[in-house]
């Protein structure tokens, strides 16, 4: 999974299918998925986006699908592209890394 943290990102709230609709970036193709608690999934092309409240504020998430580097890097613009618009230029993305859900020996 990749997983994007967004720091200063304290005005942003997720409260409806149409804020996480509002999310897919500007020509590409998707729908809101689903729903609940201030957080959702949506697709994007053959791709599954996540955003979701951690302890350090909102993070996006690749749920399902592949990128290659090039249209991973134009996706993951696109959507901050669309959250800073909606909710302040402050608000920035940083990469934590890939998780594959075991945990290291």
């Amino acid at each position: 999974m990749l997983r994007i943290s967004l720091r200063n990102s304290s005005r942003l709230a997720i409260r409806s299918l149409d804020d996480l609709g509002s999310l897919i970036p500007e020509g590409s193709e998707g729908e809101a998925l689903n729903y609940g608690q201030g957080e959702g999934q949506w697709r994007i092309g053959a791709t599954v986006w996540g955003i979701y409240a951690g302890d350090g504020g909102y993070y996006l998430q690749l749920e399902e699908g592949v990128l290659d580097l090039r249209e991973a890097h134009r996706m993951i613009r696109g959507i901050l592209a669309r959250i800073r618009s909606t909710w302040g230029s402050q608000i920035r993305g940083e990469i934590e890394g890939i998780w594959h859900g075991d945990t290291p020996s």
